[in-house]
């Protein structure tokens, strides 16, 4: 499966996540949390929280655990929310001197 899966994703890494209805930033915090901005976080003021994500689904309730998010499937969190399709994902590396690429 083409996607981003949880052992991809390193504390300090941010995904740039394209659904079909909004723009999500996801930055990894380690232990498989992440702070979340735009979206569904931003409409309800809800960007500062700290959530994880369950995995992936195709919209059902079939979910891929350990995939954090891949086009065409919807991403689901732990307080429930669920996003519309991905539609594009880019994973930007942290680095040390706090640069990403």
């Amino acid at each position: 499966m083409d996607g981003i899966w949880a052992s991809d994703v390193e504390a300090g890494d941010r995904l740039v996540v394209r659904t079909q209805n909004s723009l999500y930033t996801l930055t990894a915090l380690g232990n498989g949390v992440f702070r979340v901005a735009g979206g569904w976080f931003a409409a309800n003021s809800l960007e500062s929280d700290e959530v994880r994500i369950v995995g992936c689904t195709w919209g059902g309730r079939a979910i891929l655990t350990d995939l954090v998010a891949a086009p065409g499937m919807c991403i689901e969190f732990d307080n429930t929310v669920q996003t519309t399709s991905v539609r594009h994902i880019r994973l930007f590396r942290h680095a040390a001197s706090g640069v990403y690429h």
